[in-house]
């Protein structure tokens, strides 16, 4: 596609996006986080115009945890109805040479390959999500806007860019709504949601994606609404809709504006650091001190 050099609000495919659109190098939300929670190496690293470094996290992993990721793709697809065509693969696993061909071909095409006998158990599980949005009287959630919308937006020579799941703007109310997506192996429990938004920066992104849509859409600064909906890719498939508070988005923007900084710095300045520059002195935690205080009394 050609490089797109005008802010605004787009559509394209996944591959698009994570290849970065933009004519130069963009800030993500994954890359943000990177800034903040590891370093500007890490993260230069990891952006495809940049370092370029394929993310091999998975490669060699648990066999089940890339079975329940795949299943999580699938769901995603359903339920949003959006993103690459699903390729069904006649076979029993993946074992066979032809039937990996035949799914590697699929990935390579921006397709979604599923083997005959698991698409059932996907469509049941968006089904029991769907069901249990509607009843929470969330029927409009990934029904409405638009699903996978691109923002890509700019500040002071800065470019960056955001995939939402869904975009909802009213524009009689002036009101916008943005749900996020987040298919899990283990726990949708509210405190596993909430384990999993500090741990893995979710609160960054949602924080990213909002700037992103105000900077674009003035007249919806401020009336922007920012949920998640995390949802079980194991029977029965609960789904927990949920957002987080005024003080914890604090935080999060706080986050948002260090590593655009960041990111500024390190583009105007060539340079990309590690996590220090000199020799560092860690002290012991609290609890080692105690320990040995009450070891050493009991002598």
């Amino acid at each position: 596609m050609t490089p797109i050099d005008k802010p605004g609000i787009y559509e394209m495919t996944a591959a698009e996006y994570h290849a970065d659109p933009c004519a130069v190098p963009s800030l993500s939300s994954t890359v943000a986080k990177l800034l903040v929670s590891r370093s500007p190496m890490h993260a230069y690293l990891a952006h495809p115009k940049l370092g370029g470094l394929k993310d091999d996290e998975d490669e060699g992993s648990d066999p089940a945890a890339s079975k329940e990721k795949a299943l999580g793709e699938l769901i995603h697809r359903l339920l949003l109805d959006k993103g690459g065509d699903i390729v069904v693969i006649q076979a029993d696993s993946y074992r066979t040479n032809a039937a990996k061909l035949e799914r590697d071909t699929a990935v390579a095409r921006g397709q979604i390959p599923v083997l005959a006998h698991k698409l059932p158990e996907a469509e049941a599980a968006a089904e029991a999500a769907r069901k249990q949005l509607d009843d929470l009287g969330l029927d409009h959630v990934f029904r409405d806007g638009k699903m996978e919308v691109v923002l890509i937006w700019e500040e002071d020579g800065v470019w960056l860019r955001a995939m939402l799941d869904q975009l909802v703007i009213d524009e009689d109310s002036k009101m916008a709504d943005i749900w996020d997506l987040k298919t899990v192996g283990r726990s949708s429990h509210p405190k596993a949601c909430a384990a999993q938004i500090e741990a893995l920066g979710y609160d960054l992104s949602l924080s990213f994606y909002s700037r992103g849509l105000a900077k674009l859409r003035p007249d919806l600064a401020g009336r922007i609404r920012k949920h998640w909906a995390f949802m079980e890719v194991k029977a029965p498939y609960s789904v927990t809709p949920c957002e987080i508070t005024g003080e914890w988005e604090m935080v999060a923007d706080h986050n948002t504006e260090r590593a655009i900084s960041l990111w500024r710095k390190c583009r105007t300045e060539g340079r990309w650091p590690h996590y220090v520059d000199a020799i560092v002195r860690l002290e012991p935690k609290p609890w080692l001190l105690n320990d040995l205080l009450s070891s050493t009394s009991h002598e």
